[in-house]
C-alpha cells in the first residue's frame, strides 16, 4: 500500500503469462476485492465469503455487482512483467475510491482460474487497511 495505490505481489510455482496467452485468449489471474467488507454486496467470491466490488484480471479492472462479474471495464493497473513466476501488480486508489469514497480498509482474494486454488485458502481473505 502505498499513498496512492494498493500494491500486491506474489511468486507462483509455475511461470505463466499474466493474459493467459497461449492457452487462453485472456488472463486466469483475478484478483476481488470486498470495498465495503460486506459479503451480501458485489460478485459472490470463496464461498461466499466476500462480496468483490472491483475485480483485476491481468491489469484491467473491472467493475462488479452482486450476481455480475464484469459490470464494465474502469480502467488499468500496472504490472511489473508480462510473464514469468513473480509480479508485482499496482492498482491506482483513485479506481478503488471511485466506487468506495470512503472505504477505510477493504478485503482481497487472489484465485488461479485454470487451477482454481485461492490466495489465501477458500474463504479466507487478506485485509489492506488504505490510507
Amino acid at each position: 500500500m502505498t499513498s496512492t495505490s494498493v500494491v500486491i505481489h506474489f511468486t507462483s510455482y509455475n511461470s505463466f503469462r499474466l493474459n493467459g496467452s497461449p492457452t487462453y485468449a485472456y488472463s486466469r489471474t483475478n484478483f476481488f476485492f470486498d470495498l465495503d467488507r460486506n459479503p451480501a454486496t458485489g460478485y459472490s467470491v470463496s464461498s461466499g465469503s466476500i462480496g468483490s466490488e472491483l475485480l483485476l484480471q491481468a491489469t484491467g479492472l473491472y467493475r462488479e455487482s452482486a450476481g455480475v462479474f464484469n459490470a464494465g471495464f474502469l480502467g488499468s493497473a500496472t504490472s511489473s512483467a508480462t510473464s514469468g513466476s513473480e509480479y508485482t501488480l499496482t492498482v491506482p486508489l483513485s479506481i478503488i475510491r471511485s466506487i468506495a469514497h470512503t472505504a477505510t480498509s477493504i478485503r482481497i482474494v487472489g484465485l488461479n482460474d485454470e487451477t482454481h486454488q485461492y490466495i489465501p485458502p477458500s474463504g479466507a481473505w487478506l485485509t489492506v487497511t488504505l490510507a
